[in-house]
This record gives structure tokens, C-alpha cells and sequence, in this order.
């Protein structure tokens, strides 16, 4: 090992530390999913692709939200706990009105706020959560549940 004591010493700080951070984010996505078990029967999320995701700028940033980890335990909390999750294509979830279901092709990320001829004026990220959310309450026939049921028929829930 390359330095002195003092390196050696930085190092097992260093290191203690990145370890409290990880352990600080486990144990508040754990807490989160455990909430979100407790307080909801479904939970619709964006079937998004992580490992696509960080090939891109944003790599470091999307990798240290634990995406992924939250899926996971989630999925793994509503199977003890008798609940569901679903994961919805998140394809065009932004640029979908929510009220009518228009696509706005031309819209760009810089573009935050949502305003259609149908009346509904709303931000980006509210009109694409209403959109995962009507997603997530129909499911087409046969399709497989987080824990393990299969749902019989198609319906709007």
C-alpha cells in the first residue's frame, strides 16, 4: 500500500464513512417501502430500465437513487404482506395528456408544464404520475402479478 499511517488512517475514515452513507440510504428505502406497504394495496411504478439509464450523463445520479434496490424490496415486502406491484411501460407517460390522451410529439424535457385543448394545464411529472396511475389500474388478461396470482380477466380496477 502506497503513503504512511496517516493514508492508512484517511483511508479507513474514508471508507467508514462511504459505509454510513450506504447504510443511511438502505435503511431509508427500506423504511420507504415498508411505508408504502403499509398505506397502499397496489403500487404502480415505471418498469424503467436502470442499466440503460446509466450508460448516460446522469449515470452517478440514477445509480445512487437505488432504483432498482427500492423495486426489489418492494416487490419482496408485497408478497409477505399480501399486496401488489405493478410495473407500467413508462413510454410516453410525460407527453400523454391525462385527460384525453393526447401525445405531444414536439414536447421536450425543457418543456415543464402540460397545457391541452381538453382544459387540463398541469406539470410534467403530475400529468405522468396520473398516467402511470391509470396504466397500473387495468391489466390485460393473463397478465402475471407481483405475487404470483394471475389476474383473470381484464378490468378497470
Amino acid at each position: 500500500m502506497w503513503g504512511g499511517r496517516n493514508r492508512r488512517k484517511l483511508v479507513r475514515r474514508l471508507q467508514r464513512l462511504l459505509a454510513k452513507v450506504a447504510n443511511t440510504r438502505l435503511d431509508f428505502l427500506n423504511k420507504f417501502a415498508d411505508e408504502l406497504i403499509k398505506r397502499f394495496d397496489r403500487i404502480v411504478l415505471e418498469d424503467l430500465r436502470v442499466a440503460a439509464m446509466a450508460r448516460g450523463r446522469f449515470a452517478l445520479s440514477i445509480l445512487d437513487a437505488g432504483w432498482s434496490y427500492l423495486v426489489s424490496r418492494l416487490t419482496h415486502k408485497a408478497e409477505s404482506a399480501g399486496r401488489e406491484v405493478v410495473l407500467v411501460d413508462p413510454a410516453s407517460t410525460p407527453k400523454t395528456c391525462s385527460g384525453c390522451g393526447v401525445v405531444f410529439e414536439h414536447l421536450s424535457l425543457s418543456d415543464r408544464w402540460i397545457s391541452c385543448a381538453c382544459g387540463v394545464f398541469l406539470d410534467r411529472d403530475h400529468n405522468a404520475a396520473i398516467n402511470i396511475l391509470q396504466r397500473g389500474r387495468i391489466r390485460p388478461l393473463g397478465a402475471k402479478l407481483s405475487a404470483g396470482r394471475v389476474c383473470p380477466e381484464a378490468a378497470p380496477l
